[in-house]
C-alpha cells in the first residue's frame, strides 16, 4: 500500500514544540490554497495539521516560523479518540518526513541561512539516524 502526501502552504503560527516520554514532537498547521476560488471570487484554503517527531521536531521549532512558505512530504495518519463530552472523534494529520524551505530568501533569511549552514556541516541536528532525511534550502530546488 502507498501512503504518501506532498503539500505546500504557509504556517499559520509558529510550530509548538512539546514531547512525550520518548520523543520530542512539533505540531503545526499549514494553510494550503485550493485550486479554485469561491463563487464570490475569494480564494479558499484548507488548514492541514502536521506533526514532526524527534530531530525533525527540533528542526521545525528552530527554523520554521509563522508565515513561512514550506513544502512538506509525509504520510497521512488517522486516529480515533473519545472527546471530553464522550463523543467519538477522528483526527487526521500529516506525519512529516521532510521539510522544504520555499519562502524567498528575504523573508526568513537568517533562518534559511542558519539551516543551510547546519545542513552542510552537521546533519545530525535534524536527521534521524534510521532514515535518510533530505534537506533542500531555498535556491537548491531541482525545478
Amino acid at each position: 500500500m502507498l501512503n504518501n502526501v506532498s503539500i505546500i502552504g504557509r504556517l499559520v503560527r509558529d510550530p509548538s514544540l512539546g514531547g512525550t516520554d520518548h520523543a520530542r514532537v512539533a505540531r503545526m498547521t499549514l494553510a494550503v490554497d485550493r485550486d479554485y476560488t469561491s463563487a464570490d471570487g475569494k480564494r479558499q484554503a484548507d488548514f492541514v495539521p502536521c506533526v514532526a517527531w524527534r530531530s525533525k521536531a527540533e528542526f521545525a521549532s528552530k527554523y520554521l516560523h509563522k508565515g513561512s512558505l514550506v513544502g512538506i512530504t509525509g504520510r497521512i495518519a488517522t486516529s480515533n479518540y473519545t472527546s471530553k463530552d464522550g463523543t467519538g472523534k477522528t483526527a487526521v494529520e500529516i506525519n512529516v518526513d521532510d521539510f522544504y524551505f520555499l519562502s524567498p530568501r528575504g523573508e526568513h533569511a537568517a533562518s534559511v541561512e542558519a539551516a543551510t549552514t547546519t545542513a552542510t556541516t552537521d546533519t545530525t541536528t535534524y536527521n534521524d539516524n534510521d532514515t535518510d532525511d533530505s534537506f533542500v534550502a531555498d535556491g537548491d530546488l531541482p525545478f
